[in-house]
């Protein structure tokens, strides 16, 4: 029954984080560009990243517990493995979801007016690893990588 819920939780925190970086490149980020408003864009960052870290944090907790059920941490990092493998590449893509993820929120976002091309990079690249992530986590169960 834990396991359930955790990937449960697991899949409704990806759904959130990974749904939220689709919206922002493919509805905010554009109509920002066309009307010239970068505000638009500040404030969706500000109230997602609330829920939005909320989520990735719920991701890494039941991910963590997850991954533990799979192998001791002790080999996590053996790459003796398929599991191993997975667990270390969801982490490696996590730790580079939140340096970005940090690196958006408070490096990149940008003044009224001002260029996007810091912030798009970033936001492009957080929802490509989230993405990769998703996929990761789906080869645990149908050999994707």
């Amino acid at each position: 029954m834990e396991y359930k819920i955790l990937v449960i939780l697991h899949i409704l925190s990806a759904a959130i984080w990974v749904g939220g970086g689709l919206i922002l490149s493919f509805a905010i980020l554009p109509r920002v560009r066309k009307e010239n408003n970068n505000s638009m864009l500040v404030e969706f960052i500000k109230a997602f990243y609330k829920i939005g870290f909320a989520a990735l944090a719920l991701q890494f907790l039941t991910g963590f517990r997850l991954a533990m059920g799979h192998l001791p941490i002790s080999e996590w990092f053996l790459f003796n493995g398929k599991a191993s493998e997975l667990i270390a590449l969801k982490l490696a893509l996590l730790l580079l979801t939140f340096i970005l993820a940090f690196r958006a929120r408070y490096f990149c976002l940008p003044e009224e007016g001002g260029k996007l091309t810091k912030i798009s990079v970033n936001i492009y690249l957080t929802t490509l690893i989230g993405i990769l992530l998703v996929l990761t986590g789906l080869s645990f169960r149908i050999n994707i990588f």
